[in-house]
């Protein structure tokens, strides 16, 4: 793992990085393409619309289709409360 990924999935003081999305209320295929690599880099998500959810498995599970090998795991539906 490179030391930017390293530095990307925490914050300051180590804790883990928490994106709260809940003033967002449209997102489109390159956002949770977005979204979705992001908790692969151990970012968390907090605070979002359920269809953001939704759409991130409904994409994993897509790209799961097309590339068998990738290591991925679908995350939890259940959302992350912010760490503030």
């Amino acid at each position: 793992m490179s030391q930017t990924n390293g530095r990307r999935r925490r914050g300051r003081g180590g804790l883990p990085l928490v994106f709260d999305l809940r003033d967002v209320t449209l997102v489109n295929q390159d956002a949770i393409k977005f979204l979705s690599s992001c908790e692969a880099d151990s970012i968390k998500l907090g605070n979002y619309p359920a269809y953001i959810r939704e759409w991130i498995v409904v994409e994993f599970f897509s790209t799961e289709a097309q590339e068998p090998s990738r290591t991925r795991v679908p995350v939890s539906p259940a959302p992350v409360p912010p760490a503030f």
